[in-house]
């Protein structure tokens, strides 16, 4: 290998790794690659402001009384499972779920799993120990220069102009 010496994949490493190569051999054992920079897609997506956030916040919720929550949630699971990072409302509001550190859709797991499910315990327990914590949780938004949640926050997602 003719580079300079630093941390590179070598091959036959697990993938996502690195290794020092100091010029002529390989030094130590792997390391975990660092994080990748947000791909430029990122850059080139306008993100949502608070204002539409709210809008599809509240859509999401009049089409979950309307369809008295069965008709979203098999809606919201197409979605997912099609692995379009949206809910239904965001569907229809133009808007898409992206993991921050790749600029691809949220799958299935983020989705449900970190945006739903934890997000949701982790509120529940903030309301429930007390109420000013779950508002700080809650109002992070206003102060988030991607007008992230903390439900984005915890996943690693930011929503953005489909």
């Amino acid at each position: 290998m003719n580079q300079p010496a630093g941390h590179y994949h070598a091959a036959g490493d697990p993938p996502d790794t690195v290794r020092y190569w100091d010029g002529e051999q390989w030094v130590g054992d792997p390391l975990p690659a660092p994080p990748s920079t947000p791909p430029a897609v990122l850059d080139q997506r306008e993100i949502v402001s608070k204002t539409n956030r709210f809008l599809c916040f509240l859509l999401d919720v009049a089409l979950s009384i309307v369809t008295l929550g069965i008709g979203w949630l098999i809606w919201a699971l197409i979605l997912v499972l099609k692995n379009e990072g949206q809910t239904p409302a965001k569907k229809l509001m133009n808007q898409q779920v992206l993991i921050e550190q790749t600029g691809l859709p949220a799958g299935p797991a983020r989705m449900i799993f970190l945006r739903g499910l934890a997000a949701s315990i982790a509120l529940n327990i903030a309301f429930s120990l007390f109420v000013i914590p779950a508002l700080i949780l809650l109002a992070l938004v206003l102060f988030d220069d991607q007008n992230r949640t903390f439900w984005e926050r915890l996943s690693g997602t930011v929503v953005v102009r489909a």
